[in-house]
């Protein structure tokens, strides 16, 4: 072919197979050149095919005469037979170069116009071949070219969005890394002051060793003079009546010895010594050497002890074992401490002192009780009340009744134990002391919450959680939080119950106490196996158990083992399990572990009834609910009487099924467990339909739960989330990724408004809305329990017809789904603004406060949402704190340089506990109660007083300053350095 479109027969040889030789018939003689050209053109083509022309024309359905005359030049082709071959030549070998197939156009253009009887039909029919192999050259380029701007405009996109999102980062790493740098230099000048006091304390007691060690010698000189001195007057004495050598040593000595050397100044000095030795200790030594003093205390302690027993003092005595039981309970060496208490109690029983008497007997007891003595522990708990009550001390009986609630919580009786915390708590409320009123308190919404009354509960343990007081130690806020963690845990609120756990687990590591560690590593597991997360649950349980054998705490041992084979009664090893179970049974049964005891029989009937075991899967569960109905325990009641229901109708009993359901429902909806009523409510429906023929006939809520049963919305509410949980398929697991740091700075909720509330809420801005209801403290407006920041919300509109503001909530959406609820009842009280203030010293020297502040939202005429309470501070001339995040200065963040105002009209005047803050146009903070230690109130009086408002400050600030840094960060904080008066 011209301008070498077809290859040599050489090249054909070396890059293909080789072909038999193709014959064609010659051209035929006296060819017009245009026709001859095309002709030899499309006979070099059809010959790379490599076929005979009867081949070729059997592959394209032609006659064989009519393929030689176009390839010998007879007559003229069609348009479509020269592609054909064209396309053939290029399946066959590389393609056709563009030119070689526009040459063979142009011959063939030339070859139909020189014919002389070429009609018109034939000449358009090429012109439309022509014409149409061009459309769909430039359709497929066409498509080509959508293609890849339909790629570069998604890769566009992405990468803007991914730009963005960087930028983003950026910003708020620049802001996070620029506030953590200063946080590090804080603490690095902390860590410098520490090492300085240490190393003073270090020279002091060195200079007191020395001194401690010369006494020493001098002692044991004296000790050899008159070991020397005895042995003269025993000689002397030798034959003296029998009366008088049978008087003491100590007596003669005092007789005979001279002032300077009597074996009774002897013990004093030692006495002396031990005492000096104790007070230089509890005096001199600052908190921070608390940890490297305890093995030199305890020293100490048992030295008093040896010289207290020699010289006959008992009242020492009774001090140095309580203080040595009391070391013990702190480092878990039960054993020890109990021996301690035990003497401690008979010696101060003998001497009248009720309050260690008191004390040190509610210790016996809990400890007969966790090693299964329950006689032992009856007694020792009724002898410590009787004692505590005749003391009269409200403290002593408030922590004897909560040692005695303590030890019936565990072994069941868990009504009786709330009702000793409460009379506890009442005590100790007028009593002034805040530490252990919020540990009894704890302990208090604890035992609610185990014992149903979950509401009640709630709001005792957040009063301990919420409370913004130096009195309330991390450990206290560690149970409290743990205790949450088991509410929402068992409401089904997966994520609230993580965040609150890790939380819990990082304070009480902090506090570096291990009994609160080892409960919260138990509550760890409960909540992985309460969302059906086996494997995370068995590790925690294994850390658990580990904790609970070195800290020799039987109860939380068994209970561990025990809900860890449940764990495995869902993985792969059943029948080890369900061994396990068995072999721990008998061991509950003897230390009177009834509510251990009823939730492994429970799991264990559950297990038969599933692996199809009825007849086992009957007597489990039948004793599971005799041991419930024993304890008058309606949270263990209620679901073995589900299980139950769900047992009988397997096995066809359908009237035995229904009435355990109902009675399952009742009690479900009593403790106020809606998704579990909602469980049972829906099985009883299957119940009809099992015992209906007409399926199109739906029953009424009386006939389905008799008419004595009311049911709640909220039932319904959860029966509806559930299915809209498995139509949407996020019935999965609950996300597992919670972070351990309570550092960690919180995205914002996820809130979901329907169209109806959208319609109320039109003209306001919904993105600012959100933004403030997503990162705030807020709980659910059904369950009134608090709602994750990084979890999903509902948002309600309350619609009450006689006000004109708007009233919003937030709610769980298994509580309920976003809409507007009309209500006509009582109106509600205009929203009041309320803080939360906690007293801080800004670097160790300035006083100043930090308040939270909750309401005092309003919306302005065009729609976007005002915070009128730091609107009004700024008005005043307070400072927003952002801009102290914002500067270019390379020094770190120190909250003491918050500015003053400018106008010098903001006052704040301290009387007593309270504190008010006026500002140019009225009050801003009246009266609002502080708690303080005496050095915040020392540098206040002083006349200056640095004032920080914001928004969601959750926690101690001085604990964990994260939310105000992110207050900071997202202008949600103002302050100002005011002066201060203080009252006289």
């Amino acid at each position: 072919m011209r301008n070498g479109q077809v290859p040599t027969p050489g090249e054909e040889d070396a890059v293909g197979p080789v072909r038999p030789k193709v014959r064609l018939a010659p051209l035929k003689d006296g060819l017009a050149p245009e026709k001859q050209a095309l002709a030899e053109d499309l006979r070099r083509a059809f010959l790379t095919l490599g076929i005979s022309v009867r081949r070729y024309a059997v592959r394209r359905y032609l006659n064989p005469s009519t393929v030689t005359r176009y390839l010998n030049g007879e007559r003229i082709p069609p348009w479509d037979f020269v592609a054909g071959v064209i396309a053939d030549v290029q399946e066959a070998h590389a393609p056709l170069t563009p030119e070689a197939k526009e040459t063979l156009r142009v011959l063939h253009r030339d070859a139909v116009k020189a014919k002389q009887h070429s009609s018109e039909v034939q000449a358009l029919q090429a012109k439309l071949a022509e014409a149409d192999e061009k459309t769909q050259r430039i359709t497929t380029r066409q498509r080509v070219l959508q293609e890849a701007l339909r790629d570069r405009e998604s890769r566009l996109a992405s990468v803007r969005g991914r730009c963005r999102n960087l930028e983003t980062q950026f910003e708020e790493q620049r802001l996070a890394h620029r506030a953590q740098v200063q946080l590090s230099q804080v603490a690095y000048q902390r860590l410098q002051e520490e090492c300085g006091d240490l190393h003073e304390q270090v020279v002091y007691l060195q200079e007191a060793l020395a001194t401690t060690r010369a006494e020493l010698m001098a002692v044991e000189n004296r000790c050899h003079r008159l070991e020397t001195r005895l042995e003269t007057v025993q000689e002397l004495y030798r034959d003296e009546r029998e009366d008088d050598e049978t008087r003491s040593i100590i007596w003669r000595l005092r007789e005979l010895a001279d002032h300077g050397s009597s074996a009774f100044e002897l013990v004093r000095a030692v006495g002396d010594l031990e005492l000096r030795t104790r007070q230089t200790m509890e005096n001199k030594l600052s908190p921070s050497a608390s940890q490297s003093r305890t093995i030199e205390e305890l020293v100490g302690l048992l030295a008093a002890l040896a010289i207290y027993r020699d010289s006959g003092d008992a009242q020492g005595q009774v001090r140095t074992l309580f203080r040595l039981g009391t070391q013990a309970a702190k480092r878990a060496d039960t054993h020890q401490a109990a021996e301690h208490f035990g003497e401690c109690a008979d010696l101060a029983g003998e001497l009248g002192d009720y309050e260690r008497t008191a004390r040190a007997r509610a210790y016996l007891a809990s400890y007969h009780g966790s090693i299964g003595h329950l006689d032992e522990a009856e007694t020792c708990f009724a002898d410590a009340r009787r004692m505590a009550k005749r003391l009269g001390d409200p403290i002593v009986i408030a922590q004897t009744l909560q040692k005695n609630a303590q030890y019936l919580w565990y072994w069941g009786r868990v009504g009786k134990a709330v009702t000793y915390l409460t009379e506890a708590v009442q005590l100790l409320e007028g009593a002034e002391e805040e530490h252990r009123l919020d540990q009894a308190r704890t302990a208090l919404g604890e035992a609610l919450v185990v014992a149903g009354r979950w509401e009640e509960g709630a709001r005792v343990l957040e009063s301990v959680v919420s409370v913004v007081s130096d009195g309330t130690s991390p450990t206290t806020r560690a149970q409290a939080s743990r205790a949450l963690a088991i509410l929402y845990s068992r409401r089904g609120l997966h994520r609230e119950a993580m965040s609150l756990i890790t939380k819990a687990l990082d304070q009480c590591e902090q506090a570096g106490d291990k009994s609160v560690l080892l409960h919260c590593r138990l509550a760890l597991a409960n909540v992985h196996a309460r969302n059906e997360e086996w494997s995370e649950a068995l590790d925690q349980y294994g850390k658990a158990t580990e904790l609970a054998t070195e800290q020799k705490d039987l109860y939380v041992l068994l209970t561990a083992r025990g809900m860890a084979a449940v764990c495995r009664l869902h993985g792969q090893e059943k029948e080890q399990a369900v061994a396990e179970i068995a072999k721990l049974m008998p061991m509950t049964e003897k230390l009177g572990m009834q509510s251990l005891e009823a939730a492994l029989h429970n799991n264990l009937g559950a297990h038969h009834s599933y692996s199809g075991e009825q007849e086992k899967a009957v007597t489990e569960l039948c004793k599971a609910l005799a041991i419930t109905e024993h304890l008058n325990d309606d949270t263990l009641r209620a679901p073995c009487l589900l299980n139950l229901a769900r047992l009988y109708r397997a096995l066809g009993d359908s009237e035995g099924s229904r009435r355990h359901a109902r009675e399952a429902f009742a009690v479900h909806h009593k403790l106020g467990s809606w998704s579990e009523a909602g469980e049972a409510l829906v099985l009883i429906r299957g119940l009809y339909s099992d015992t209906q023929s007409d399926d199109l006939v739906e029953p009424t809520l009386d006939e389905l739960v008799g008419t004595e049963q009311k049911v709640d919305d909220r039932v319904v509410e959860a029966i509806g989330y559930r299915l809209r949980a498995v139509g949407d398929g996020s019935v999965v697991k609950t996300n597992r990724g919670v972070s351990r740091s309570t550092a960690a700075i919180a995205t914002g909720r996820n809130i979901k408004i329907s169209d109806a509330v959208r319609q109320k809420l039109v003209g306001v801005n919904l993105a600012q809305l959100t933004a403030h209801l997503g990162n705030s403290r807020q709980t659910c407006a059904a369950c009134n329990l608090l709602i994750d920041e990084t979890g999903e919300a509902e948002l309600l509109l309350l619609d009450f017809q006689k006000v004109d503001h708007l009233t919003l909530r937030l709610a769980h959406p298994r509580c309920a789904v976003s809409k507007v609820v009309e209500l006509r009842g009582r109106v509600p009280k205009e929203p009041k603004v309320t803080f939360e203030v906690e007293c801080v010293l800004f670097g160790g020297d300035r006083a100043g406060i930090v308040a939270d502040c909750y309401g005092g939202w309003g919306v302005r005429s065009d729609g976007q949402v005002e915070d009128l309470v730091l609107a009004s501070y700024c008005k005043a001339g307070f400072t927003n704190l952002q801009r102290m995040l914002q500067t270019e200065d390379s020094r770190p963040l120190d909250l003491r340089d918050v500015p003053g105002t400018n106008s010098g009209s903001v006052q704040a005047h301290l009387d007593g506990k309270n504190l008010s803050i006026a500002g140019p146009d009225g009050q801003l903070l009246y009266r609002a109660p502080l708690s303080f230690f005496p050095n915040w109130h020392r540098k206040a009086v002083e006349g200056s007083l640095i004032i920080i408002v914001g928004r969601n400050l959750q926690g101690m600030v001085a604990d964990n300053p994260s939310y105000l840094l992110r207050a900071m960060a997202t202008g949600n904080a103002v302050g100002s350095s005011v002066p201060l008066t203080v009252a006289a």
